[in-house]
Formats: C-alpha cells, sequence, structure tokens
C-alpha cells in the first residue's frame, strides 16, 4: 500500500502513451516518430526526469508530464516543466533544443485535473498545449477533447 502512488505514477505513464496512439487520428495529434521519457542529470549534476519527450515525425518533440495526483496541479509543475527543459537545452541536450522552440507541443497528463491558473499560464506559452486528465483518456469517442488547444 506504502508504493501504490509510485508504483501507479509509472504505470500511469504507460497507460498516457497507449492513449495517445489510440487517439492520435481522433484528436489530430501529431504523428509520434519515438515515445520516450529522459532520467539524467543537467551539467550542474543535478538529477530532472522527464515523463514525456517524444520526437514527432515533422522534427519537433512533445514534451510533457504524466501525474498520477489527487489534486488538481497548480501552475508551479507547468514552470517546473519549462526549467527542466531549459535546463537540459543549456546541458547540451540535443533534442531539449526542439522541445524549447516556440512550436514545440506540451503534453500534460494529471489523473486529478489541474487548476484554472495551470491551464491559462501553459496555454499562454505555446501554440499547441494538450491537458488531459483520467477522465479525459477514457470518454466515449462523441465527446470533444475540452482542454486541446
Amino acid at each position: 500500500m506504502p508504493r501504490l502512488d509510485g508504483y501507479m505514477g509509472r504505470m500511469f505513464e504507460q497507460i498516457v502513451e497507449q492513449a495517445f496512439y489510440r487517439l492520435q487520428a481522433r484528436l489530430h495529434l501529431p504523428i509520434v516518430h519515438e515515445w520516450g521519457r529522459w532520467e539524467g542529470k543537467d551539467r550542474n549534476g543535478k538529477s530532472l526526469e522527464m515523463d514525456i519527450a517524444a520526437a514527432l515525425t515533422d522534427g519537433r518533440v512533445l514534451s510533457g508530464a504524466v501525474k498520477w495526483n489527487t489534486r488538481p496541479l497548480d501552475r508551479k509543475w507547468h514552470f517546473h516543466h519549462l526549467e527542466m527543459v531549459d535546463r537540459l537545452a543549456s546541458s547540451g541536450v540535443k533534442w531539449a533544443h526542439a522541445a524549447n522552440a516556440s512550436d514545440a507541443p506540451l503534453l500534460y497528463v494529471a489523473a486529478g485535473g489541474f487548476a484554472k491558473e495551470f491551464e491559462d499560464a501553459a496555454r499562454a506559452s505555446r501554440q499547441h498545449v494538450y491537458l488531459w486528465t483520467l477522465a479525459d483518456l477514457y470518454k466515449p469517442a462523441a465527446r470533444a477533447n475540452r482542454a486541446t488547444r
């Protein structure tokens, strides 16, 4: 029981990857060349973890975070993600430069949803932002994705 959230976090990342491919055509999502995640250290030796680091067929990089949470995420999580991408790009990680571009899409998935301040900050920072909750991953095909821009 004490390790359930840690276990579910990793499993949830796998669920999100499967859902992305399943929803790709219906939601007109970008086509993924290679889905991945990244763990390592920046040039200062500080650890970081990127839940989503996916090379797209058009040369862009989709990055983002997957959170197994119970409360809506506040905007600090969005800024934390962007700061990690900056740190990686500054450390010479090639794909992070592409993930840092203004046209690079972001995908955030939070089981417990997002605070309005998170949604506003994320949408203001990039042209293509996908915000999914656990419910969005399993809603019927007839319902539109409310948080895609």
